[in-house]
């Protein structure tokens, strides 16, 4: 019988990343806790592992590893998930608690949170498009558990720590990564989004008109593939659509053109 977690089972695409399902084994509570868990929140981490070669597949030897030594040996250290620019593996099933957020037993992160942590290795080829697996994994997460934005969280909301390290060091902010999810769940729901008011910060601004018609063009040449809904040529052409909206896009864009293939 076919392993799945939250429907996903190996072998999946989920934006351009193959699933693996590689399931630890259970007897040390500190990487395994084997708690039962309803799934509330999707924790966004980074690796903080520099290291070269500490792609998805070598996070998934290392949890493996620590599931095999005797508690003596351990720490409270675990995750659900492990991904790059080529895989998404999971480790530990989503209906059951990990340690990810340093907010102990009770804590909401590690007892109601499904936790994501993305490569950023020396050697990687693509953070960029790790991230956007990331990205499409959380929405899957969204839409199977019926989550909210609001519930996507940095590791930093649970325990103060500076995770994920690259995203906030480049936005200054989880709001960004939160909006990228939530506009490409609202595509995959309804192809629209809810109005914005007029100068909002993050509105799509552009120093030259032909940047402005090439965006267009190309928000245009989607809508004739069949990839977005031809209302959100209509909302950039009223001037709501955010640079949220616009990544979410090419988010989704790309992860139906990876299944199509």
């Amino acid at each position: 019988m076919t392993y799945a977690v939250a429907g996903l089972k190996t072998g999946d695409k989920i934006g351009k990343a193959t699933v693996v399902i590689d399931i630890i084994k259970k007897g040390n509570p500190e990487i395994r806790p084997c708690t039962s868990m309803k799934p509330q929140y999707v924790t966004i981490h980074n690796t903080g592992n520099r290291g070269k070669g500490a792609n998805a597949k070598a996070h998934n030897n290392l949890i493996h590893s620590l599931a095999g030594k005797p508690v003596r040996e351990t720490s409270h250290v675990s995750w659900h998930v492990a991904i790059d620019e080529e895989y998404i593996y999971i480790h530990i099933p989503f209906n059951e608690t990990a340690w990810h957020c340093g907010d102990g037993a009770k804590g909401s992160g590690n007892s109601k949170s499904i936790g994501l942590e993305i490569c950023m290795h020396s050697d990687q080829k693509s953070y960029d498009q790790a991230e956007e697996n990331a990205i499409a994994l959380t929405v899957h997460l969204m839409r199977y558990y019926n989550l909210s934005a609001k519930n996507v969280r940095p590791h930093q909301d649970w325990s103060s720590k500076y995770c994920p390290e690259l995203i906030l060091r480049r936005d200054g902010t989880f709001a960004k990564y939160r909006a990228r999810a939530n506009a490409a769940h609202q595509i995959g729901v309804s192809g629209k989004k809810n109005s914005v008011e007029k100068g909002d910060a993050n509105i799509m601004q552009f120093s030259s008109s032909a940047t402005k018609s090439a965006v267009r063009d190309e928000l245009v040449q989607f809508v004739g593939k069949g990839l977005i809904d031809k209302s959100w040529v209509d909302k950039f052409d009223r001037g709501e659509m955010t640079n949220g909206d616009y990544d979410g896009l090419k988010v989704i864009v790309n992860q139906r053109l990876a299944t199509a293939k």
